[in-house]
């Protein structure tokens, strides 16, 4: 509500389009390159496609913007013919402040007593997001589902791996094991900070990939495979955005070299 769209729009825009096209620069050259050689396997323009967990509409504003501002995203170059990169409304998971909201949780086994629904079924339906979604009957789910499924890449940002949402979570999974050319990247906005010796860095990454994996229920050499497509980044690809909201609030913008990848590799 304190940003004014219309005039954070150019800046918007572009700070967006250049975050989502260039996602992968917070990494270091080894999972750089993995990443952009898997790109190989993706046919045509790019589609920006967001499933959107969070109940505002921020996300919306920004994807709004790109899409009005011709060209912006550019053109990607396949063999010898050039594709247009193309950017897609957001998906509300849960639903949107004042419209189908979901708070809930994934299933019956974390509420600790549904007897207390016992004449209340549309209530205990109610708290669980697969059925609140399905009371809604705007199809969201499948939606979603169907969006999962044509990805070739995954990047999740801003969302904790919590049980709450263990079915999007093994979802994933077996996307990961019917497609071997499928990446998944994890935002880890907790990492530790890189110093000289690397170790803390890499039992955390080793850790984020392992709570990811407890979703899986594959045998350990199908996991190990899914493993080496997990990448953790603890870089912002947004946070050059934070500019815009310094500047509305008449703040002195900073960018953060710690943060922003694009400085740091």
């Amino acid at each position: 509500k304190r940003l004014n769209y219309r005039a954070i729009h150019s800046s918007l825009s572009q700070n967006f389009a250049e975050a989502i096209t260039h996602y992968y620069m917070g990494f270091r050259e080894t999972q750089k390159t993995l990443i952009q050689k898997s790109e190989k396997n993706f046919l045509g323009g790019y589609n920006f496609n967001f499933l959107n967990f969070n109940y505002t509409e921020t996300l919306d504003a920004a994807i709004s913007a790109v899409s009005e501002t011709a060209g912006l995203l550019g053109k990607r170059k396949v063999l010898s013919g050039f594709h247009e990169n193309k950017i897609h409304p957001s998906i509300h998971v849960h639903g949107k402040l004042g419209l189908d909201m979901v708070f809930a949780v994934n299933d019956e086994t974390q509420l600790k007593n549904t007897a207390l629904f016992s004449e209340y079924a549309e209530f205990l339906r109610q708290l669980i997001k697969q059925y609140a979604n399905e009371m809604a009957e705007n199809n969201v789910e499948q939606k979603a589902v169907d969006v999962l499924n044509q990805s070739d890449l995954i990047y999740v940002y801003g969302m904790s791996l919590g049980a709450t949402d263990t079915r999007w979570w093994t979802r994933i999974c077996t996307l990961l094991k019917d497609k071997p050319s499928l990446r998944l990247i994890l935002h880890a906005y907790d990492a530790p900070e890189r110093t000289l010796f690397s170790w803390e860095y890499q039992k955390f990454s080793r850790e984020k990939r392992e709570l990811f994996l407890s979703y899986c229920d594959f045998d350990e050499d199908k996991k190990a495979d899914i493993a080496n497509r997990i990448h953790i980044d603890d870089s912002n690809i947004f946070c050059e955005l934070q500019d815009i909201v310094d500047s509305v609030e008449n703040k002195t913008p900073k960018v953060n070299s710690d943060s922003c990848p694009m400085m740091k590799y």
